[in-house]
């Protein structure tokens, strides 16, 4: 898998597909889809039961997705 950036835009390349996905933040998107291959391949090679992988992934998104809308409601404070 490959994974890259440039302004706006974030591109995965793997060996079934390419996908571009357009964001306002495209470097913390690409934190948060590493972080999450990262952890999900790491799960389906010590685990056999995928329910419970998929389990602990959507707790991991909320907490991600807690951490990003804190952080984005900290820096429109900020900013405005």
């Amino acid at each position: 898998m490959v994974v890259g950036e440039i302004k706006e835009r974030l591109y995965i390349s793997e060996p079934n597909g390419a996908f571009a996905i357009e964001c306002s933040n495209a470097r913390s998107l690409r934190f948060l889809l590493i972080k999450l291959l990262t952890i999900s391949s790491f799960l389906q090679s010590t685990t056999t039961n995928i329910s419970n992988a998929i389990h602990y992934l959507q707790k991991e998104i909320s907490k991600i997705n807690e951490t990003i809308n804190s952080d984005y409601q900290l820096l429109s404070n900020t900013i405005f």
